[in-house]
């Protein structure tokens, strides 16, 4: 479903954040800034129920928790649809197209850790 959020055209989609927090922030947890994945920039926000989002300075959450995944599109090239985080690097798992120049808007969701 495509709705207008923040003056940008956003996606949601409920997708899966697989992480490995090497440290809070930074090169290896949640960042509010823009870095390369594959040719895209991306900024992973954290956000906790009923409240704005905010950057995500917690530790290691054993709990689902939900995350805030803006794509910006340097050129036409499929976003980032599913992710996987681990040792400070973003992978896409899989992707769906969208027009250059748009920003697309996912929230994520971590899945419980199995102990």
């Amino acid at each position: 479903m495509t709705q207008k959020k923040q003056g940008c055209d956003a996606l949601t989609e409920l997708v899966f954040l697989e992480q490995l927090f090497q440290e809070s922030d930074g090169e290896g947890g949640l960042t509010s800034e823009w870095r390369p994945v594959e040719s895209l920039w991306v900024k992973i926000e954290a956000q906790k129920p009923g409240s704005v989002t905010e950057r995500w300075q917690g530790e290691r959450p054993h709990f689902a928790a939900r995350y805030w995944v803006w794509i910006r599109q340097e050129q036409v090239l499929p976003p980032i649809y599913r992710l996987r985080w681990e040792k400070g690097v973003l992978t896409p798992l899989s992707a769906m197209t969208c027009l250059a120049g748009e920003e697309w808007q996912m929230v994520l969701t971590e899945q419980e850790e199995v102990s």
